[in-house]
């Protein structure tokens, strides 16, 4: 399929080879069989000089195919038996419905079960990807995925207009202080307007943190739902050896009637914050005013492109809208690198509806080059997945692959019914339970038992020394959200010690202490 595996000394030189003048075989020695099977060959080609790279075994592959009369068919049934890589706008399920109202992702939903739905006439070519009805061409590359989480989050609102969550990097104080030295200049900022704007063209009842004011900023940030920076950091530096080429794809879900917006819809409201102060970011996806469904705003840091102190925008409208009741799976997918010969390029995935936009030669740099963001704003309660982060451009027709194999698990995934500050002051109590005292079995025969009071003192400093090492062990059990008895913290030997003094003078058991070569204490034994 064009793809080169490997290169390395094949035998001899054609000029060596003891197969005659005139034959040239693959796959086995003429003129018999040693190990291979009998293959049907379109065309043969031999090259004369160093062995091919990659890129030009790929570009005879993905050629025209050449006339060949003796192969039988027209130039166009060829070419239907050649593999479609998954870049070929070919390899993309559309927005094509059957006469009963049945879409890709419902044969998708129904093939395992009835293999023969794919069967029906206009679906193999409408639903190449829910079906695989059109042969993918070999693949060895794999794309390398980071997260900045690690399990779905139940995100509330900490004030009425959403929630900021800050990267590992940045302490609240940290942030407050940076938002109070930012506020000194904010008259001169460059780009505050831009966030200004983004304020202004959000459909009429929607909502956003308004963070050019310090205070707000701080009673809207949730120290609970941060998230790990090192990813990110990571997953950008290879985003831009990949010429700022991306992918970010996280699925959303409302937790209720809290999750709506004025007008009853639920309208995903994510930011991905390159800067709280002053508040910018790359990408956004919420309900602005040029996309009824909600769309997705990537930013370039750059300015000058479009006028003095002016950064360049791009708006992309939702393909639908997000669902009221179950997961929604909001992705983008952003060729930044072909802004060098006119190509940048962004696809918007909606579950598995399209839209796309060709960005010319606009470049979207990144206004930290270290971060692609730093924190995020999330404006209206809601479920969010761990959101993917890919440091390249992923075919469309790959997104509507994880959208299908992820709708049905993620279909089960209730989510955290508490966010996570909620659980983190939820508090588990341990109970200490001791030895019963006495058990049920009588028998005749005498025991007389010494005892002696626990002690965190051995005869060996081996053993003393050993038991201090476990008290951080015990204190780790005990750390929040569990609580433990205030014993087990203040008295070592409450939960592991060495025998100490002889018990002389108190019961033990009900018992009174008797001599008997020696104190100790008599009764008949219990089994």
């Amino acid at each position: 399929d064009g793809v080169l595996i490997t290169a390395q000394p094949f035998g001899k030189s054609v000029k060596q080879m003891d197969c005659g003048p005139v034959n040239v075989s693959v796959g086995y020695r003429w003129p018999g069989y040693t190990y291979g099977a009998p293959i049907e060959l379109y065309d043969t080609r031999m090259y004369v000089g160093a062995p091919l790279t990659a890129q030009q075994v790929l570009n005879i592959a993905t050629a025209p195919v050449p006339p060949s009369p003796s192969f039988g068919g027209t130039d166009q049934q060829r070419a239907r038996d050649r593999c479609l890589y998954m870049t070929s706008p070919s390899m993309i399920d559309t927005t094509w419905v059957d006469p009963y109202g049945h879409g890709c992702s419902w044969y998708f939903n129904n093939k395992e079960t009835y293999p023969a739905v794919c069967r029906y006439p206009g679906v193999s070519d409408e639903c190449p990807i829910a079906c695989k009805s059109k042969q993918e061409c070999f693949n060895i590359g794999t794309y390398k995925k980071y997260f900045a989480w690690k399990s779905i989050r139940r995100i509330e609102v900490k004030t009425p207009n959403g929630t900021v969550c800050l990267g590992s990097h940045k302490t609240v104080n940290e942030t407050l202080e940076r938002c109070r030295e930012w506020r000194k200049t904010k008259a001169t900022d460059g780009k505050v307007w831009q966030w200004e704007r983004d304020l202004e063209q959000r459909q009429p009842g929607t909502v956003r943190v308004n963070m050019t004011e310090c205070e707000v900023l701080e009673s809207s940030i949730d120290p609970y739902c941060g998230f790990d920076r090192t990813q990110v950091e990571a997953f950008t530096r290879e985003s831009q050896a990949n010429g700022g080429d991306f992918t970010l794809g996280f699925w959303v879900k409302p937790v209720g009637a809290q999750s709506y917006a004025a007008d009853g819809r639920f309208l995903p409201s994510v930011h991905f914050l390159s800067s709280v102060s002053p508040p910018f970011a790359n990408v956004m996806f919420g309900p602005f005013t040029s996309g009824n469904k909600g769309e997705v705003r990537t930013r370039s840091g750059c300015t000058g492109a479009e006028g003095p102190g002016v950064v360049g925008s791009e708006e992309i409208e939702f393909a639908s809208s997000a669902s009221k009741t179950d997961w929604t799976f909001l992705a983008l997918s952003k060729n930044n690198k072909g802004h060098l010969t006119g190509a940048a390029s962004a696809d918007i995935a909606s579950d598995s509806g399209r839209m796309t936009e060709s960005q010319g030669s606009w470049d979207m740099c990144l206004e930290d080059p270290a971060a692609l963001f730093s924190a995020i704003e999330v404006n209206y309660p809601m479920l969010i997945s761990p959101v993917m982060m890919v440091p390249q451009t992923l075919p469309f027709g790959m997104m509507q692959e994880l959208y299908y194999q992820e709708v049905g698990p993620m279909g089960i995934r209730a989510g955290p019914l508490q966010a996570n500050s909620e659980r983190a002051n939820t508090r588990i109590g341990v109970e200490k339970r001791d030895y019963v005292e006495k058990s049920a079995l009588m028998a005749t025969p005498i025991i007389f038992q010494k005892r002696v009071y626990p002690t965190s003192t051995c005869p060996y400093d081996y053993s003393t020394t050993w038991l201090e090492d476990q008290r951080p062990k015990v204190a780790e059990t005990c750390k929040e959200p569990f609580a433990c008895p205030d014993e087990v913290a203040d008295s070592p030997e409450a939960f592991m010690s060495c025998p100490g003094a002889a018990v002389t003078d108190q019961s033990s058991f009900g018992l009174q202490p008797q001599e008997f070569e020696g104190t100790g204490f008599a009764d008949f034994l219990f089994s």
